[in-house]
């Protein structure tokens, strides 16, 4: 008899200290974990109000279709990644990962902000776990409320205006033990015009720390990053339509440069083995494009190391 006691007293406390979770605006996830191996799934139970979606993630690298279950009046949508590079370690679990939330926000009226933000999962760390998916629905919020081009979106509402804000795309370019870094686009409507606003923002979250990376405290010299860009040293890639005749390359890595002296820097974001930074024009002529490096070629001129 003790020995079941022992036993049964031994499950509860597993369970107890393999679960975790956190809360933003009445969402609450949480995550339970059956055991360090990697062949077992998880469950992931997302709940708002008067509602929940089930997701069943097996814990390994590759994960990206899980099956979802939500009722189509409050659409809420959940896709996994996981650890995609090595990193220094720090005290999170190496087979840790993040899903992909999509949060509907009433505005007020029928004005509405749809977000899409990773949350950690699996870590094994619950203090910096939470620390960072609140970090995340923040941030996610913060680039609507703190866009210039939005930020008078109560008085458009309040004046009968319809605003709506939509990420459109929330990508996880790097998820290491070490960082996360978070390429999201994003696009602004308001009824009384046929203007089409399209946003890009980059973030970089320190996972040791459960803290975001300032873009100007990720290099020790990006001026020279600047000039391997002027001298075509940078991969072009993505891009919109209209960047090529809407931007002077010349013109605009001028005003970079003299940016730097004010900390203020373009977007950047991070993958396993390359940094992008990204040229955009005036937010409300939407022209922006990528370029890459490998990380090998500037790992000098970064004040963070992978």
């Amino acid at each position: 008899m003790k020995k079941i006691f022992h036993t049964l007293t031994s499950l509860i406390l597993l369970l107890t200290l393999c679960s975790c979770s956190f809360s933003d605006s009445g969402r609450t996830i949480h995550t339970l974990h059956p055991g360090d191996g990697i062949t077992e799934p998880e469950t992931v139970i997302v709940t708002v109000p008067g509602e929940t979606v089930i997701v069943t993630v097996p814990v390994h690298e590759g994960t990206t279709s899980p099956e979802t279950q939500a009722d189509d009046t409050n659409p809420v949508s959940v896709t996994t990644g996981a650890v995609t590079t090595s990193a220094p370690s720090t005290s999170l679990k190496p087979e840790f990962g993040y899903v992909l939330i999509t949060d509907s926000k009433n505005l007020g009226k029928e004005s509405m902000a749809t977000l899409i933000y990773p949350a950690l999962q699996n870590t094994g760390n619950a203090e910096i776990e939470n620390k960072v998916n609140e970090l995340l629905a923040d941030i996610a919020f913060n680039d609507f409320t703190g866009n210039e081009n939005c930020k008078d979106y109560e008085d458009k509402i309040a004046s009968n205006i319809t605003v709506s804000y939509t990420v459109t795309a929330c990508d996880v370019k790097l998820c290491s033990p070490a960082f996360m870094s978070v390429r999201f686009e994003a696009e602004y409507t308001l009824s009384d015009s046929s203007d089409k606003y399209n946003f890009i923002y980059t973030h970089t979250i320190n996972l040791s720390t459960g803290k975001e990376i300032k873009t100007k405290n990720l290099f020790r010299d990006f001026g020279s990053i600047l000039t391997m860009l002027e001298e075509g040293k940078l991969t072009r890639g993505a891009s919109t339509q209209d960047f090529d005749t809407l931007v002077d390359m010349k013109d605009t890595i001028a005003r970079l440069r003299s940016g730097i002296a004010y900390g203020t820097l373009p977007k950047v974001y991070f993958t396993e083995d390359k940094l992008y930074v990204i040229i955009e024009l005036d937010q409300k002529l939407g022209g922006w494009a990528e370029y890459s490096v490998p990380l090998s070629q500037v790992s000098s001129y970064l004040a963070i190391s992978f």
